[in-house]
């Protein structure tokens, strides 16, 4: 059972599916809440696994061909989905539905490699900073291309893998979405930005903010 070749496996067995996975770690994330580290028995592949649960079927089903179609979109840019399996699941007369998505995995976010250069005085050279920007600003057109927002750029949701700078895709990866937590960040960001507080950036012009 390849890791490329299906894209969802229905299983009302309990996690067979993940005797095809080497468990690393659970991480549990303030942001992104939690997930596995596992590799690909077969093919040796690090990825990132995520559950979601749901109780209604038509929901199940949907956000199951959501999924799917989300599967197709493959940029180098963007961190990939490479492959979804659901799990239908019965426990006293209830039945109980789970997605896992897998996604590539990545080395780290862009704020451990900042924190890490602050720590040991090691600057980005030209050619670094030069690729960011451009790697950065292709993700955000790759999305724009397919009818995306990220909406929530900052340290934390660029990904390094592989040398590449990465963004995860919005519709996997949670975001903020509250405009007014946002502003809230922003404000806090701005008055105590001597403190080097990594955050979201944004000019006071976007946000029209009196300050």
């Amino acid at each position: 059972q390849s890791m490329g070749q299906e894209h969802s496996k229905s299983d009302s067995s309990n996690g067979s599916f993940l005797n095809n996975f080497r468990i690393i770690k659970k991480v549990q994330d303030t942001q992104n809440g939690e997930y596995m580290v596992v590799e690909d028995i077969s093919t040796k592949e690090m990825l990132l696994g995520q559950e979601y649960s749901y109780t209604n079927e038509i929901d199940f089903k949907n956000n199951l061909k959501v999924f799917e179609e989300l599967k197709e979109f493959n940029v180098p840019t963007v961190i990939s989905l490479k492959n979804i399996h659901s799990k239908i699941q019965n426990e006293f007369c209830s039945k109980f539905f789970k997605i896992y998505l897998f996604t590539e995995a990545y080395d780290h976010t862009l704020q451990v490699d900042i924190q890490s250069r602050m720590q040991n005085m090691k600057k980005l050279t030209e050619f670094e900073l030069i690729s960011f920007l451009l790697d950065v600003a292709q993700a955000l057109a790759d999305l724009k291309g397919v009818g995306l927002a990220h909406q929530d750029i900052r340290t934390s949701n660029i990904f390094v893998s592989h040398g590449r700078y990465k963004l995860g895709d919005p519709r996997i990866f949670k975001s903020s979405n509250s405009f007014m937590q946002v502003e809230s960040n922003f404000i806090q960001v701005y008055t105590n930005r001597s403190s080097r507080n990594p955050g979201i950036y944004l000019s006071p012009k976007q946000l029209d903010v009196q300050l």
